[in-house]
């Protein structure tokens, strides 16, 4: 009997050690998701921001195009009324020219420095669009880095879950019903912890005592023991280095 309770408290670390493993990988996968999600919103955030700066280039650089254009037209106006000086024939006529290169200088010369301002803005778009462009591009390494090390976890983590599902089964077939339904239970109401490895007087689950005479019991593996406060089965296990009941050295 007592040989039958010890190898079913064995039973039951194992599988409890197989469930912690397999809730690691579900919780490995939902972390991908969760990340991969984060990232894609991140990125959605970036890219607008990009695209505003980018409307915000085209913008400008349209300006500047509308400014040369005018500059242009107003150079061409100018040397019209240049060429109009050997058909003049008096002296208002000559005054009216001038006043009217005078202007359309002057005019050239505002939209030449409205030109410049255009200009200076759009390098400032331009650098800012690059840098924002560079930040992306290390946002999205750094981004694919973290999802790449959660896959390579995930990776490992499914290298043996065929067998580990199968050890699970197979586990489960040695525990009795009742027993399944009580580790089941408590499992689902204990975040998935429903076997507690104890090495002292101490349930490391809920950090109740344990009293003295259960312990006495746990480290004889005689009997199945429960806390009285979290209800987790306890199974004792020696601490690296202690004697077990035997005398011999844990690991």
């Amino acid at each position: 009997m007592e040989r039958m309770v010890k190898q079913t408290l064995e039973n039951l670390v194992e599988l409890q050690r197989i469930d912690e493993a397999l809730r690691d990988l579900r919780e490995a996968r939902t972390r991908l998701a969760g990340i991969e999600k984060e990232n894609q919103e991140s990125l959605a955030v970036f890219d607008k921001m990009l695209s505003i700066v980018a409307d915000r280039i085209s913008e400008t650089a349209n300006f500047c195009r509308e400014k040369e254009d005018e500059i242009r037209d107003a150079e061409a106006n100018i040397s019209r009324s240049r060429a109009r000086m050997n058909t003049i024939q008096s002296q208002k006529e000559l005054t009216a020219l001038n006043k009217e290169l005078d202007n359309a200088r002057k005019s050239s010369q505002a939209r030449a420095e409205e030109l410049s301002k255009l200009q200076e803005q759009l390098k400032g778009v331009e650098v800012d669009h690059q840098r924002r462009t560079e930040e992306r591009n290390k946002l999205v390494q750094d981004m694919r880095a973290i999802e790449s090390k959660v896959r390579d976890e995930i990776t490992v983590k499914e290298a043996g879950v065929n067998e580990l599902q199968d050890r699970r089964k197979a586990l489960l077939g040695t525990l009795s019903r009742e027993l399944v339904s009580k580790y089941e239970r408590i499992s689902k109401g204990r975040n998935g912890q429903a076997v507690i490895a104890i090495s002292t007087e101490t349930c490391t689950g809920c950090n109740i005592a344990v009293p003295p005479q259960v312990f006495i019991r746990l480290m004889r593996m005689e009997t199945m023991e429960a806390c009285a406060n979290c209800s987790r089965i306890l199974v004792y296990r020696p601490a690296p280095g202690a004697k077990d009941e035997t005398g011999s050295l844990s690991e």
